[in-house]
């Protein structure tokens, strides 16, 4: 279409291997690309999106990348900027809770321990090799309808092995379920060692992050220390 001044005109580019569609000034001078769509042998392999001539988006027989030209999942997003990459709103007014996120396991045989996904977080080593540091696990423990139970779990690299920092299902909350050396500590208003657990000497504290005794109870208090 075309027609008045700096009116858009969309122009069809077809080359051996593709075509292209970009908008043009009516007098079919300058423009920008818009859509880039590839073949070969007559085969569609993908589609390019363009912004202000640059690439933004990429639609291949692997998935959707969006800032990356080689998506590698169904959903591949890549960004340098170190603000939000993906943001999911809601702007509902009432007072049901949204947005929602749904992980789904869709399978047609549930069974008792089916994983139900990960959530991964991943950085690089020092020889540049990909790394999992942490996974947040969640698991199915029982899938007799009317009784279900699941399973959420924490688990970090330590010493390049992964360990179960933090286990939750309905019957038990456990901490260091692979009994690491690994200390539990829980600090209060002002005191850094309210509670602690020696994961190497098998002993408690209170008040103290060095306990002596199988029970140690440490305290500056002029009152009494426990009672029993």
């Amino acid at each position: 279409t075309s027609g008045g001044t700096n009116a858009k005109a969309w122009l069809m580019q077809g080359l051996d291997s593709d075509f292209r569609l970009k908008t043009q000034l009516d007098d079919y001078s300058g423009g920008e690309l818009a859509l880039s769509i590839e073949r070969t042998a007559g085969v569609v392999n993908n589609h390019q999106f363009y912004t202000e001539d640059s690439e933004r988006m990429r639609l291949t027989t692997t998935g959707l990348g969006i800032g990356t030209s080689s998506p590698q999942s169904l959903l591949h997003v890549v960004g340098s900027s170190t603000s939000s990459q993906i943001i999911i709103e809601n702007t509902d007014a009432g007072s049901a809770a949204a947005p929602d996120l749904f992980l789904y396991r869709n399978s047609s045989s549930p069974a008792d321990s089916d994983s139900l996904g990960n959530i991964e977080f991943r950085g690089k080593n020092s020889a540049g090799a990909e790394t999992r540091y942490a996974i947040n696990n969640a698991k199915i423990i029982d899938t007799t309808s009317g009784t279900e139970d699941g399973q959420v779990e924490w688990q970090i690299l330590n010493d390049g092995n992964f360990q179960k920092v933090l286990t939750m299902n309905p019957t038990e909350i456990v901490i260091n379920e692979d009994s690491n050396n690994t200390n539990f500590r829980v600090e209060s208003d002002s005191d850094a060692n309210a509670l602690f657990v020696d994961g190497g000497t098998n002993r408690v504290s209170i008040g103290d992050s060095s306990p002596g005794s199988p029970l140690d109870v440490k305290s500056s208090e002029a009152a009494n220390t426990a009672n029993f």
